[in-house]
């Protein structure tokens, strides 16, 4: 017999579970390379700001030189060095974010085709059918 006021030992330790259930769960099967490359993340955005960073201090550096006169050699020099290297890496960077923008989403389409449509479901095409002739 139990002494008055206490649980059972089994009731103790276990909290209350409550559950919703799915309509339907899809699992999708992932290769390692394919976890790799999602845990790793895309760098489109890290190419992209600093893409626009360069470009802003190309410009910041281009509109000074075209709107002051700079006495000194040097500074001059600076000032066109600093320009062109930044207008060079903006461009550079924003090429490079360009050709990488698509790369998660190919591979997640990649991962998504692999499940096979249901059977007796006919797919319909998301476009539209346009207007109606008369």
């Amino acid at each position: 017999m139990e002494p008055r006021g206490r649980r059972p030992r089994d009731q103790e330790l276990h909290p209350a579970v409550r559950r919703a259930r799915y309509g339907q769960l899809t699992i999708y099967e992932i290769s390692e390379e394919e976890l790799e490359l999602l845990e790793r993340g895309s760098p489109d955005s890290l190419l992209l700001n600093f893409s626009i960073f360069a470009l802003s201090v190309f410009a910041s550096f281009l509109i000074a030189l075209v709107t002051t006169t700079i006495q000194s050699d040097r500074l001059f020099t600076v000032f066109v060095v600093v320009a062109v290297v930044s207008a060079f890496g903006g461009i550079v960077l924003v090429c490079l974010w360009w050709r990488s923008r698509r790369a998660m989403s190919r591979l997640i389409q990649t991962i998504r085709r692999r499940l096979p449509p249901e059977e007796g479901v006919q797919e319909v095409d998301p476009s539209p059918a346009g207007p109606p002739s008369t």
